[in-house]
């Protein structure tokens, strides 16, 4: 092994080590954050948007509360037009927006939290209709 290919993985390590303990993580001097509604109906699509495009294939997505770095549930591409669109997930809780690194295990570079909750419908109960009639005008 070549000391350039040794001092690489150590400057990869170095970052990704920091990534993984902070959740606004330094990016060639700027910080990624995301930012999304801090609550959403399951099932609706929400705007996300966030600071800066680290790589094209980095992602963000909508995971549970305290899911692996590299699982994730819905998401879009860093190189998607902002303000994205992405679909929350159908069952109420408490989630995490984050901004993944596309590097090996997908490290989460930022997170906001998001509370889904579930529909609420109320009836009203009509006065009954007598079908024998002819409407009226």
């Amino acid at each position: 092994m070549s000391v350039r290919v040794a001092k690489s993985r150590i400057i990869a390590n170095l970052f990704i080590g920091v990534a993984l303990s902070v959740s606004t993580a330094p990016v060639s001097g700027q910080n990624v954050t995301v930012s999304a509604p801090s609550s959403a109906l399951v099932g609706a699509d929400i705007e996300i948007r966030w600071s800066v495009i680290v790589d094209p294939l980095d992602f963000i997505s909508i995971d549970e509360v305290g899911a692996a770095e590299r699982a994730y549930g819905s998401y879009v591409y860093a190189r998607t037009a902002q303000p994205a669109s992405i679909r929350v997930p159908e069952i109420p809780g408490s989630y995490v927006v984050r901004y993944h690194s596309k590097e090996r295990g997908y490290p989460v570079l930022a997170t906001t939290t998001l509370e889904v909750v579930d529909t609420q419908a109320s009836f009203e109960e009509l006065a009954p209709v007598d079908a024998s009639q002819q409407p009226t005008g």
